[in-house]
């Protein structure tokens, strides 16, 4: 009974960390690429400008907590600012993240807990780079499954969120609620290919995993091909767990 319980609490939380960080460089990607594709991918509308804004406000807030010299003083606020008036030139882009590198991670702050903000900025800049130079001459339909998946992803992530046992709960009730949604994957006959409310997690999953897949290949984008990835784990876990639940219902019955 012990060993049932830690392989379902294993398999989810392979989906934890996923949701809490994977997922949003997915949906991010995703969401660029149809604003890109509309043309109205504008500084307050780029969806890793909003998170490196994010990380910034964050940087700061850890510069004035660990007592170390402010952006201001050192000069990476002015830096960020102009990448901001710059927002969608790569060129921009790498020379901002030359200097994360060159001065404020080797000589600023070296050997700092801010290292892994600095890192993370660095990552986020890559990905807005990776998006912008990438070739603009793509299918009109392409453009609309990413529209598609977008909205696909906006709506699956409240599913999983709300599919995980978060916090204290009843593992009998835990258990038989999944072996429940088990049996109505068994039974559903719905295409993947199309969201449906009432599909099962893990056929919306599977859904999701083939669409990202066909985009990362149109795209070429390596978020999307590590995310096909990310999501064929996920699904293995769900499957596992409802599977492991099934075992839980049939020792206790």
């Amino acid at each position: 009974m012990i060993d049932i319980s830690r392989s379902k609490t294993r398999n989810e939380d392979l989906a934890r960390p996923f949701l809490d960080s994977k997922f949003y460089r997915i949906t991010s990607t995703v969401q660029a690429i149809v604003w890109k594709e509309s043309k109205i991918l504008v500084r307050d509308n780029n969806p890793f400008a909003i998170d490196l804004e994010r990380r910034m406000k964050q940087f700061q807030q850890e510069v004035e907590y660990y007592g170390m010299p402010t952006i201001k003083e050192t000069g990476l606020d002015a830096s960020y600012r102009q990448l901001r008036r710059h927002i969608n030139h790569p060129a921009t882009i790498k020379e901002f993240q030359a200097v994360l590198v060159g001065k404020y991670m080797l000589d600023v702050y070296p050997d700092s807990p801010l290292q892994e903000s600095l890192v993370q900025m660095y990552k986020s800049c890559s990905d807005m780079v990776t998006l912008l130079e990438q070739d603009d001459a793509r299918p009109q339909s392409t453009a609309t499954s990413a529209e598609y998946l977008l909205n696909r992803l906006q709506a699956y992530e409240k599913r999983l969120g709300s599919s995980l046992q978060r916090g204290p709960t009843s593992v009998l009730r835990s258990n038989i609620f999944v072996v429940l949604r088990h049996l109505w994957g068994m039974i559903w006959c719905g295409n993947p290919s199309f969201s449906n409310p009432l599909a099962p997690i893990q056929t919306e999953t599977l859904g999701i995993t083939r669409a990202v897949r066909r985009l990362s290949i149109h795209y070429r984008n390596n978020i999307l091909r590590r995310g096909v990835q990310d999501f064929d784990d996920i699904y293995r876990a769900i499957h596992a767990s409802e599977v492991v639940s099934m075992i839980f219902g049939t020792f206790i019955s």
